[in-house]
């Protein structure tokens, strides 16, 4: 198992990197956050995700942060939909999709051989 930490906020994150906005990082943290929801249900990947939604101070902003563990093709999907959302406000909807079928496919092919 692979770990990977993806930070978000404002110091030393996606957000002070691409000059983002915080009016525009808080409507991409939501649909983001909306996203990862689903991704929680895949079996081979650990999501946690740590957001400030309800605050714009300083202190709260530049703390959000995900964690992904799991297989490092997983950690690279996760990671590009996170950099896909944040930075290029890209939706997410068809990669977790293509995520989401995948892991239906290999859960049938486990439960196949068994």
């Amino acid at each position: 198992m692979h770990c990977d930490i993806i930070q978000l906020g404002e110091v030393s994150g996606l957000g002070s990197k691409f000059g983002i906005t915080r009016r525009q990082y808080s409507v991409w943290l939501g649909r983001l956050t909306h996203y990862l929801h689903i991704l929680g249900g895949v079996e081979e990947l650990d999501i946690f995700f740590r957001a400030t939604l309800t605050s714009y101070s300083e202190y709260e902003y530049h703390k959000d942060i995900i964690a992904v563990i799991g297989s490092p093709l997983g950690l690279q999907e996760i990671r590009k939909i996170v950099v896909d959302v944040i930075v290029h406000d890209v939706d997410p909807s068809p990669r977790v999709n293509a995520i989401l079928t995948s892991s239906q496919a290999m859960k049938d092919l486990k439960d196949f051989y068994l």
